[in-house]
């Protein structure tokens, strides 16, 4: 009797508890396809061997599937835009992932290590800046995130976003900061122009020092209703120097995401259920109770 008191008074409790967490809201899906830039390869690895691992300038040196860049202007750059990681301000680079990169990131202009772009950093030798260059918090050493120069080589970095549903709701939100090209000094102002179907998501301009960097700040969108049922999302970096000799501006992005703002799950409520169990493990427990102290009395006698 014992053990099905016992069994009955568990039961109770697992009846009270599964209606708690019935209701939990499901995750919800990111609809930016390759939006931490992670699925980036090297386009021709013989010819650029510092791209190995997928890092250089997009669409010359390595393929980013699911985003389309477009300068803007015809300075013979075909787009500054790059697949960069934390070894970007890494000049001495022997514990790299990617061991044939050699720090820094290539651009069409460069075929060998030691012409590498590399951005002002803590790594960057031989006058390492102590600026707190890194990726975004809680990445690794691999991570990868885009790296945009705002002044040469202007350019779009877009994608057709698809999978809303017409009059929902959602929120667009990403990781970004500001950094600057060595061989360059001055503070420079920067500030990522963001479109999404025709609205705009721009961040606030700031100020990054001279040789300097600004650490990475999460954009997260008010609510905004889908007008359709695909978007095209842009991300243009836009820098300029505060004064003469303070180019070129380099800005970060990273972890770009669109969700639907579906609205919380309501606080778990009492109701009938919930009170049938405690009410059931109430009873259980004196019962349980009243009889354990027979036993204990029986045993006496």
């Amino acid at each position: 009797m014992l053990a099905t008191g016992t069994k009955s008074f568990s039961l109770a409790f697992a009846l009270a508890g599964a209606a708690f967490f019935t209701s939990a809201a499901p995750a919800r899906a990111n609809l930016v396809l390759n939006g931490d830039f992670e699925n980036s390869t090297p386009i021709d690895i013989i010819t650029w061997p510092t791209s190995a691992g997928g890092i250089g300038q997009v669409g010359n040196i390595v393929n980013l599937p699911d985003w389309t860049k477009t300068p803007l202007v015809a300075d013979g750059s075909d787009g500054y835009v790059f697949v960069v990681n934390q070894d970007a301000d890494n000049y001495i680079n022997a514990w790299s992932p990617y061991p044939n990169q050699g720090g820094g990131f290539p651009s069409k202009f460069s075929n060998a290590a030691s012409s590498n772009i590399f951005l002002w950093g803590p790594d960057y030798g031989p006058n390492p800046q102590s600026n707190g260059f890194s990726g975004p918090p809680g990445s690794a050493a691999s991570n990868k995130f885009i790296g945009a120069d705002g002044d040469f080589g202007a350019s779009i970095l877009s994608q057709v976003v698809t999978g809303f549903t017409p009059g929902s709701e959602y929120v667009l939100s990403f990781q970004y900061a500001g950094s600057q090209e060595t061989g360059e000094q001055g503070d420079t102002t920067q500030q990522w122009k963001v479109r999404l179907g025709g609205q705009d998501f721009s961040t606030p301009t700031w100020t990054n020092p001279s040789r300097g960097f600004t650490p990475w700040a999460t954009y997260t969108s008010s609510p905004f209703i889908a007008s359709s049922s695909s978007l095209n999302l842009e991300f243009e970096g836009f820098g300029r120097a505060v004064a003469s000799g303070s180019l070129p501006p380099f800005l970060l992005l990273d972890n770009v995401q669109i969700v639907e703002n579906a609205p919380p799950a309501p606080a778990p409520v009492p109701g009938p259920l919930p009170a049938l169990g405690a009410g059931m493990a109430l009873a259980w427990s004196r019962k349980l109770r009243h009889r354990i102290g027979a036993v204990a009395r029986n045993s006496r006698d």
